[in-house]
């Protein structure tokens, strides 16, 4: 589960892993920038399209050439033309400028792969829901060489079909109204007696954020902790289903610690509801 949208995401691979977002999500903090956007058509971009080629794998390759070539080209309005902005406001596709693609053009790319897509892709902030403005398909991670220190990072990006031709995505907002208190960071850990690769849980979380009631099921190894954005948890449900250490798992609303269940072992499973 990314309870982050993946447009786009850096990462520093020898500290973390995978760049396309994860469990360890927060709320979103935009700024709308004073200077206006400044993007057009480069005419001199190519693809192969659905009536030249309708194999997935040649629209692929013709997308991993568009990247290449725009990195190459030095030209950052080159490799904004590669991303389908319908439904983005102007703003931020200024964003998507000097936030995104100026710092590509300060790296050396080393890889470019494709990998199949998340089953999640929404994300809130305090006022705005994020949903991906074209029907993904899949992801397209560049792989940047390590830097001078050993640290190698990682961009990953959203694509769809288009016109018969693949572009990268973006994530659209929605304001949201809703009643209740505002989003704010909610977080659930497990600790205990537990060690890594030896003890697993199963954990399922019901919550609500702007007003949507959503679940998370995922697998956790010993430790686990997840942070993502919503109202409250209305309920959550641990079962240890690997291991018999003893174990315990707190929640968080924002800085508030409102639970701390009892320690728990062999198999068992804790729940926790929130008392309205």
């Amino acid at each position: 589960m990314k309870p982050i949208l993946p447009a786009f995401a850096f990462t520093l691979a020898a500290l973390t892993g995978c760049g396309s977002g994860g469990d360890d999500a927060s709320l979103n903090n935009l700024s709308t920038p004073d200077a206006p956007p400044s993007f057009g058509t480069n005419s001199s971009r190519t693809f192969s399209t659905s009536s030249d080629n309708n194999n997935e794998l040649a629209l692929q390759e013709s997308l991993k050439a568009a990247i290449q070539a725009a990195l190459d080209s030095e030209d950052q309005q080159e490799f904004l033309d590669l991303f389908y902005l319908e439904d983005i406001e102007a703003e931020r596709i200024y964003q998507v400028e000097t936030g995104v693609i100026a710092e590509l053009y300060e790296l050396v790319i080393d890889e470019i792969t494709f990998e199949a897509p998340d089953d999640n892709y929404e994300n809130f902030d305090l006022d705005y829901r994020y949903i991906p403005n074209l029907d993904v398909l899949g992801e397209v991670k560049l792989q940047f060489e390590e830097d001078m220190e050993g640290l190698s990072r990682a961009s990953t990006f959203i694509y769809g079909l288009i016109e018969g031709e693949y572009r990268l995505g973006y994530s659209k907002r929605e304001f949201m109204q809703y009643d209740g208190p505002r989003n704010q960071q909610l977080i659930y850990s497990i600790s205990g007696q537990i060690a890594p690769n030896k003890d697993q849980f199963q954990v399922s979380v019901n919550y609500q954020v702007s007003g949507l009631s959503r679940k998370i099921d995922t697998i956790t190894d010993a430790g686990g902790r997840l942070l993502f954005p919503g109202q409250f948890i209305q309920s959550i449900t641990v079962e240890q289903i690997v291991g018999d250490d003893d174990f315990y798992f707190q929640l968080h609303e924002g800085e508030e610690l409102i639970y701390t269940s009892q320690t728990a072992r062999n198999g068992d499973v804790i729940n926790y509801v929130k008392i309205n």
